[in-house]
């Protein structure tokens, strides 16, 4: 039975200019690797060329307590799923990404926070994995990027469930968290991002303003209600959010209105782990 006493959290921002409401809301491992080996010349090395993009596109899920099942902050847990982080990176199954530019529909500046790897960086990455993962020099080792901030800076409001939720079982579960911004006036939201109470069982969230109210009539006592496959999520989509994900923030001078009275419906989709006796 896995619960959390931090449930999953919506934070709302500051007011700029008019009332202006901000919501913050791989394949098989590789054989055991000797990092003495010497490395075949020209070949990408884990310390000059490989440790930078993976701090930057994968540490963020693969750490410690985060979603990721296995750990990629470090040379030996990252070497030993070489093959497997190339395989996933070079199917475009990792990093996790939902936009995809066609043929069609091409960006002409890129897409923000676009994690993907480009295909000289999936190159560098096969070239690693099938070069044996060498780690290279630490005394020459490449500057590492910053870690990337996941806080909504300015925030001026947040908002959280009244109740926690225990998400149990081995079956996906849809949870629909009906929250009041207490909206007087009409408001914008520049920007949202969502706080996880276990990182571990939730797989993603969706944000919606309720503008008619109706969500607050299927929520029972403590606040929320199942919503499987979206039902009951009349609204606006006003942000989404997965594991690692930076705040979803809107360029400078562009908001998305939320009406006077509006509620917050916060839909979790939970991936419990199962059940321990």
């Amino acid at each position: 039975f896995f619960s959390s006493d931090r449930p999953p959290r919506v934070y709302i921002g500051a007011p700029i200019g008019p009332p202006m409401l901000l919501l913050l809301a791989l394949a098989c491992p590789t054989p055991a690797l000797d990092a003495s080996a010497s490395v075949a010349e020209g070949a990408p090395t884990w310390n000059q060329d490989i440790a930078p993009l993976v701090e930057e596109r994968c540490a963020g899920c693969h750490a410690p307590g985060e979603i990721g099942p296995f750990s990629l902050t470090d040379y030996a847990s990252s070497a030993p799923m070489a093959a497997a982080m190339s395989a996933a990176v070079d199917a475009n199954r990792m990093p996790p990404w939902g936009a995809r530019s066609t043929d069609e529909c091409t960006p002409r500046y890129g897409w923000k926070n676009d994690l993907t790897f480009s295909d000289e960086e999936k190159a560098l990455l096969r070239a690693w994995a099938e070069a044996g993962a060498p780690e290279g020099d630490p005394e020459t080792a490449a500057e590492i990027p910053p870690t990337v901030s996941l806080t909504l800076e300015g925030a001026n409001q947040h908002l959280e469930p009244a109740v926690g939720f225990a998400a149990s079982g081995n079956q996906d579960q849809y949870t629909c968290f009906v929250m009041d911004p207490e909206l007087a006036q009409e408001a914008w939201i520049t920007g949202v991002q969502v706080v996880a109470g276990n990182k571990a069982v939730v797989h993603h969230a969706l944000i919606f303003a309720d503008r008619s109210g109706s969500a607050a009539a299927l929520a029972n006592a403590d606040g929320y209600y199942d919503c499987p496959a979206n039902e009951g999520l009349g609204g606006d989509l006003i942000g989404a959010w997965a594991p690692g994900a930076v705040p979803n923030e809107t360029p400078e001078g562009v908001g998305i209105t939320v009406a006077a009275g509006s509620m917050i419906v916060m839909q979790i989709h939970y991936h419990p782990l199962g059940e321990v006796a």
